[in-house]
């Protein structure tokens, strides 16, 4: 039925409470589980370190997701 099941995750508790629920349906769906680690721009933009290029500001926030999404794939595997 489902080929891949997309989780959009934004770093929150809230959203992290789904995680158990995918990981039960992806289990009994055999259906492979692909994390997404949502933002807004403008909140980058805005929250940026003064002196500090957009384009640096967007990298250090790519490291910080993938950092998180390791994480959280990491907690799924212990359930």
């Amino acid at each position: 039925m489902y080929t891949r099941l997309l989780v959009p995750l934004d770093g929150s508790k809230l959203a992290e409470q789904v995680l158990s629920y995918v990981r039960a349906l992806g289990g009994a769906l055999g259906s492979p589980i692909t994390l997404l680690r949502l933002f807004d721009p403008m909140t980058i933009w805005l929250g940026r370190p003064r002196g500090q290029d957009l384009e640096e500001t967007i990298g250090s926030f790519r490291e910080q997701s993938l950092a998180y999404l390791g994480t959280i794939k990491a907690s799924m595997d212990d359930l």
